[in-house]
């Protein structure tokens, strides 16, 4: 499935409601990534010793999905959004801290963008009180 190249990369924070939605849906294909983006979905904690087939074979599956979701989930993230974003979530370890530091970013945007305005606004302002 290659379907992430009809996604455009996100590179401002207008986009970023549409851009979400079309990322959830991709990954809503693969079992257990949107579990993994919440981080409902982690690696389960080492099985302790003298465990029962029963408990190594459920433990194996666990840690399958979640290897597989991870692998799936990551790479559908990164080459989704522009170099600069990427830069700031290629660090992280799982698709839930990539995807928390991108709503932060996103997140913020609007109020440095509308913090722009207004200095702008005020700037504008001052200079047409000089120029009066």
């Amino acid at each position: 499935m290659n379907l992430i190249k009809h996604i455009k990369a996100l590179s401002g924070e207008a986009e970023w409601p549409m851009w979400k939605r079309k990322i959830l849906d991709l990954l809503d294909y693969h079992e257990g990534a949107l579990a993994a983006i919440d981080g409902k979905l982690v690696k389960p904690s080492a099985l302790a010793a003298g465990s029962d087939d029963k408990m190594v074979k459920n433990h194996k599956l666990q840690s399958d999905l979640c290897r597989k979701a991870n692998s799936y989930a990551k790479p559908m993230i990164t080459s989704a959004v522009e170099d600069a974003v990427c830069q700031k979530i290629m660090d992280k370890e799982t698709p839930y801290e990539m995807w928390e530091v991108q709503s932060k970013i996103s997140k913020h945007r609007p109020r440095i963008s509308y913090l722009r305005y207004v200095s702008t606004f005020f700037h504008l302002v001052g200079l047409k009180e000089k120029m009066s």
